[in-house]
This record gives structure tokens, sequence and C-alpha cells, in this order.
């Protein structure tokens, strides 16, 4: 099929599509044919996908049909669409006939293919060869390509793998025959957790996976019910919808014994709240539900730290301990080790942390030391049992529902804004949605605003609001608010002083005057 399209080894395809059995075909096929892939959210405007696009140097797009007047309006002068863009799937109101005037599609490609030999990737080849190519969001503005190599997966998969085992060898029915695992797949593919901790290593371990294109509640919960999945992962905003929803008590739910909570951390209230409910539909005789909580990033594909499920309860609030084949250091500002128990920025090193960012070396080298250690920016403390928790965090991404976004793009598009001066942008933490929220700081080019009426000063926040939602994928969106401030306050050195922000937030500020 690739070779069809006159694709040679080593280029980069890109997929653009929720979740589908066709995803995992192009994605497998790529892999086959030793192309590298870059996935890229459907949510995206034309100009964020128009960034990754020149960044990876995609030679070919693989679409659903419902994202393509995006994908348009973002592929570069000169690209052959024809060649270059492939519909994996299309909405049923449009007949293939009419799209395949335009466009590839994906159902002709497959039906004159044959069967080849895939390309094998082993050794010292497989270390420095770049098989993905996941976007990851960074505090100095666009997002970064992350190169994560075939060893980077391969390691990865080894060491969920032996978690995993943990897991699965203390589930059983009341016959005390062992349950075969079931995946049940919602995290978007596109974002690292879903595609490789559920798609790509649910592949590896062999294990069927029931595919949903996206989080819609009835949805989600039929599934498990019709296909009985006895695990899934997720991110906090569906623990608080199995929380919280009454749609619980219409669905047979009991098949699911796992659920793994990955992406964004999730409080111990949330934890614990959601196992107590399903531990009590839970069928008598059946073993308890089972929670591991786990940690990474994309730079680490993805995961470094989990809770065994045996801890959950006693250990939750931490992030876990260290998988396996991994190292970890707490050091300060200096690089120098922190004294036991002292808190420190996490540094870790794997044969799973990435190789680096694609056409940034500069952001390599202040990522990954000389010696390997990959700086996270988050502050953390080990305690005793090994197990670590996460308290602050050195850099400034605010994580949206398992989502980065980098302040400084957004500050940088408001101040494109005619009516914006100057602005700052933190993260609140919303305990209704468990997650956090892009807040801005604005100071208005106009300031008789700051004298103004509440409902003058409601109105300009609103309109700042909408004219950014206009320009970004949702999650970026300024779902905190807009607050109208006289300065936003600067070291010497002029950067944007976040915790002065952030303090303004805690205090419930709503008219701050700086």
């Amino acid at each position: 099929m690739l070779h069809q399209l006159g694709l040679k080894r080593g280029q980069v395809v890109m997929l653009l599509s929720p979740n589908s059995i066709q995803y995992a075909i192009v994605l497998l096929a790529a892999v086959a044919a030793g192309l590298k892939v870059t996935f890229a959210n459907p949510a995206y405007t034309a100009s964020e996908l128009a960034h990754q696009l020149q960044d990876s140097n995609a030679a070919c797009v693989f679409v659903h049909s419902a994202v393509l007047r995006t994908l348009e309006h973002a592929l570069p002068t000169g690209f052959d669409a024809k060649r270059g863009v492939v519909l994996i799937q299309h909405t049923a109101d449009i007949a293939s006939s009419i799209l395949s005037e335009r466009w590839l599609l994906l159902d002709d490609l497959l039906s004159g293919t044959r069967l080849m030999e895939p390309i094998r990737v082993e050794g010292e080849e497989a270390v420095r060869t770049s098989a993905f190519l996941y976007y990851s969001s960074g505090t100095t503005g666009k997002s970064k390509g992350v190169e994560t190599t075939h060893h980077n997966m391969v390691s990865a998969f080894e060491m969920t793998t032996h978690n995993w085992r943990a897991v699965e060898s203390q589930r059983y029915l009341l016959s005390s025959s062992r349950i075969r695992d079931i995946m049940l797949a919602v995290i978007p593919w596109y974002h690292i957790t879903g595609g490789c901790a559920t798609l790509m290593y649910a592949i590896h371990v062999a294990i069927p996976i029931i595919v949903l294109p996206r989080f819609e509640p009835n949805t989600f919960l039929s599934a498990i019910e019709k296909y009985k999945p006895t695990v899934t992962v997720i991110a906090p905003p569906i623990l608080l919808f199995f929380l919280n929803t009454p749609l619980l008590d219409r669905y047979d739910v009991r098949s699911l014994r796992t659920i793994l909570s990955g992406s964004a951390p999730a409080s111990q209230s949330l934890i614990e709240g959601v196992a107590l409910r399903l531990n009590q539909r839970g069928a008598s005789g059946m073993s308890p539900f089972e929670f591991p909580v786990a940690y990474g990033l994309t730079e680490t594909s993805p995961g470094t730290h989990i809770v065994p499920p045996e801890w959950t309860t006693r250990k939750s609030g931490t992030v876990g301990r260290l998988m396996p084949n991994m190292e970890a250091r707490l050091v300060d500002d200096s690089g120098r080790d922190v004294p036991k128990g002292s808190q420190g920025e996490l540094w870790v090193k794997g044969s799973n942390v990435m190789k680096g960012y694609l056409n940034n070396p500069e952001a390599t080298r202040n990522t990954i030391t000389q010696d390997g250690w990959l700086k996270t920016g988050d502050i953390a403390v080990i305690d005793e049992d090994g197990f670590c928790q996460i308290v602050d965090r050195k850099k400034e991404l605010i994580k949206v529902k398992g989502f980065q976004v980098p302040p400084a793009e957004l500050e940088a598009l408001l101040l494109q804004n005619p009516n914006v001066l100057d602005a700052g942008v933190i993260g609140v933490f919303s305990s209704e949605q468990q997650t956090e929220f892009p807040k801005a700081y604005v100071v208005p080019r106009d300031e008789r605003l700051l004298e103004t009426s509440n409902s003058g000063r409601a109105q300009f926040s609103a309109d700042v609001q909408q004219w950014v939602k206009q320009r970004v994928v949702h999650y970026k969106q300024l779902r905190a608010g807009v607050i109208l401030v006289r300065s936003i306050p600067r070291s010497a050195a002029g950067k944007i002083l976040r915790r002065e922000l952030r303090n303004l937030a805690s205090e419930g500020i709503i008219g701050a005057k700086l």
C-alpha cells in the first residue's frame, strides 16, 4: 500500500484522525515499511496543523474526511494533495465516488495491495532510528517533535509488561480461572498515552482492543457492558465522570477490573471515590477493583513511575515507584543531588528516553544532559518506600486534561490582539473538572477599561476569550477566564513572574491592580 504512494524508507507520514481500525492498519503498515509516523490532533486549527506538517516534513497525510477542510488550509504550497492525501475514513453523507475524484481512498489502495516482508530494525539501528514523532508543547512556544526510536518503544513495552503481569496475576473469576485481558481504548491515539500505552502495547502483548473514536458517556458505558473489557487507560476527567454520573447505574460494568490513570495527575479523593463506587458494583466474590496510577512524559515513551494496585490507597497522592530499568535523581538548581527527603527537580534516565527533539538541538541540550539524564521539569520528593510525589512544576506548562499548553504560546497570541497591551497566562486547577485550565491576565491597551464598570470589564474579557477561542484548539482556550490588570509582574530580565500571578489566582482576586 505505502509503496504504491512512492514513499521511501525514512520518510514521514502523518495520521490525522480519531481512533479507528483503519488508523491502526496505517500505523502498523508504516512501521513495517520503515517509515516514521507523526500524529496530529484532529481538533487542531489550520495554523497549528501547518506547523506540524512543516516541522515534521510529512510526505503523506492519512486523514478522516471530517478534518479535510482544516487540512486543505494547512497544506504547504506545492504539496501534491492528489498523491499525498489519503482518506482513511469518511462520513456516511459523502459518497466515495465524489471523494475519489480529488483524494486517494485507503480502501482503493488496500484492494490492490500484496503482502510484503516487513523491514526489520534491530541492534544499533533501532537505537538511532526514529519510529514516531509525537509533538510535545514547550514553555517557549510552538510544539516540538519528540523523536521516539524503535528501541525506546520496545523498552517501554517491556517495562510495562513487568507491571502488567503484577496486575494480571491477582485477577480471578469465581471459578478461579484466569481472565484474559481485553483493552478498552478511549484516550486519543494521537496522544502518546493512547497510542503507545493502549494501542501499541495491547498489540505487543496480543490482547483484543475495543476501539472508540472518542469519549461519549453512553457509548463508553455501553461498550463496557457489551464487550466486557477488563482494563482501560483514562485521564482524570473520565474518572470524575465515573464518580458522579447517574448513568453508571444503568449499565453492567462488572467486567472492568483495572483502570490505569495516566496523562495527568488525579487527586487522592478522586481515586478513592471512584474505587469505592466501582467496588460497590462488583460481583460478590470477585477480586477488588484495581487502580494503578502512572506518571510519565511524551519524552519518556511515556511511563517512568507507577503505583501498583496493592499500594493505591496507602500511596494515593504519589505517582509511584520507578519502573524497571530506569534511574532517577532529585537535583537542585545547580544540578547537585539533594539530601534524602528533600525536594528537587526529578531527572530520569533509561532506554525509553527519547532520542531528542526534531530539528531542535538547542532544546534537546536543554532537556537531556550529556550523560543522558532527562530533566522532567517537575519538582518531587521521594518517601522512605521509594514512592515519588510531584509537589510543584519547574516548567511552566499547563496540563489540560492530559494535554500540554505552553503559556508562552497563548501570550504571544494575545499580544496579536489589537486591544491587548501585555499578557501573562497561568494554569488554574478546577476541583470540579479535576484539571487545570488556562487563565489570562491582560493589560488593556485602553487603560480606561480598568476604571469602567464591572459589566464593561466583563464584556472585554468575554471578547478576548472569544477571540482566542477562534484561533486555538479547544484545550488551549481560556476556560479559567480573563482578568484585567494594570501591569504584568516581571523580573529585572523581563521574565513573567508566574508565581505572583498564581498567588493572585489563589487569593481569588478578580480585578487586580499590580
